[in-house]
């Protein structure tokens, strides 16, 4: 896609194949008709000047709002014009903005704030909970009522009663979080530093590990396209995409549920492949509850539309308490997370199959 400028873009938002925004440093602002291929500059020059654009987001055609550095402006009509926002004095830097309706939406600040609007983008009022102890780097507005803020720290936030409770979501790891993104009102991921992708599926309230333990890098964006496909963005150019986790399905998942000390562990899956490729070999990755990741490949080919029994083994470390582990596949899982406890005992009495369940 050929791009309009050479300034750092930091934002874009499409409305549909072909109406898309982007923003982005020097007060960049442009609009496409034509799904990329020629761009419209319409920056506020006058509103904006040369502030840096951190985010852009529109609720339909017409309606958007763009936040900066120092700026914050909002249009009804496409971006041909805008107006400045009124908002409290003394805070300034917008990190992103959310539509929950078409009058409402949210604006979080690294100035540690929360900023609502119930007319459009036109006033702006400063939330007073919750007081935020870390810099707020990602918003989601899933519902008129349900909201999940992410940033430093590995802190993660959610509120499902319209901003009058909040709760800090229970997280594995303490990176600092970029961005958050729902595509319906359970299932949600997360991308920020280290290797850190993570997904919910109840909403925001719990968070699991299931970013590629191969890439050693930070994430800085990350978007649906379906509820078993994202695709996220980092630094270096490091871009991970999920395409095949929609066409390969674990139908059935089942594993020791005692062992011996020292003792061999077991894994069956019957994985299903839905899609119209054969698929050539996988990486499953495992991990125990200190955060090791031991990677366990499985070579092989499963042709489209047939179902295929993998068989992993591992050797469990001598350990004299029950033993969590969760495990996740790579590209080609569907991304949930399978956790199981085994109960680690001193004889032969290990051998007790049954289900386990995401």
């Amino acid at each position: 896609v050929p791009s309009p400028t050479t300034e750092w873009i930091n934002s874009c938002d499409f409305i549909n194949e072909n109406l898309g925004f982007i923003a982005g440093n020097g007060g960049t602002l442009y609009r496409t008709i034509d799904g990329g291929t020629t761009w419209a500059d319409i920056s506020p020059a006058s509103i904006v000047s040369t502030d840096n654009l951190n985010v852009v987001q529109f609720y339909d055609g017409n309606n958007g709002l763009v936040g900066g550095d120092y700026s914050l402006a909002y249009t009804n009509d496409g971006g041909d014009t805008w107006d400045a926002a009124i908002a409290p004095a003394g805070y300034n830097f917008f990190t992103d903005i959310e539509y929950a309706t078409v009058d409402s939406a949210l604006a979080i600040l690294a100035d540690t704030a929360i900023f609502a609007t119930i007319d459009g983008g036109a006033n702006w009022s400063l939330m007073v909970s919750p007081i935020l102890d870390f810099v707020p780097r990602g918003l989601e507005v899933i519902s008129t009522s349900h909201f999940v803020i992410c940033g430093g720290f590995g802190r993660v936030i959610y509120t499902k009663d319209d901003g009058t409770n909040w709760y800090n979501a229970t997280m594995p790891i303490s990176f600092t979080m970029h961005d958050v993104e729902f595509i319906d009102d359970n299932h949600g991921v997360l991308c920020g530093g280290g290797i850190s992708i993570l997904s919910t599926n109840d909403g925001g309230e719990t968070w699991f590990n299931v970013g590629p333990p191969t890439i050693s890098s930070a994430f800085y964006a990350i978007d649906y396209s379906s509820l078993d496909v994202s695709t996220t963005v980092g630094v270096d150019g490091v871009i991970y995409h999920s395409p095949l986790a929609s066409d390969l399905k674990i139908e059935s998942f089942t594993g020791d549920n005692s062992v011996c000390q020292g003792g061999l562990v077991e894994l069956l899956f019957n994985v299903e492949n839905l899609g119209a490729s054969t698929i050539n070999d996988i990486e499953f990755y495992l991990e125990d509850a200190s955060g090791a990741i031991t990677t366990y490949p499985w070579m092989g080919t499963i042709p489209p539309g047939t179902l295929q029994e993998i068989s992993l083994g591992f050797l469990l470390a001598d350990v004299t308490q029950d033993y969590e582990v969760t495990f996740t596949g790579d590209d080609y899982i569907d991304n949930n997370i399978y956790t199981f406890s085994i109960d680690v005992v001193p004889t032969s009495q290990a051998g007790v199959t049954g289900p386990l369940y995401p």
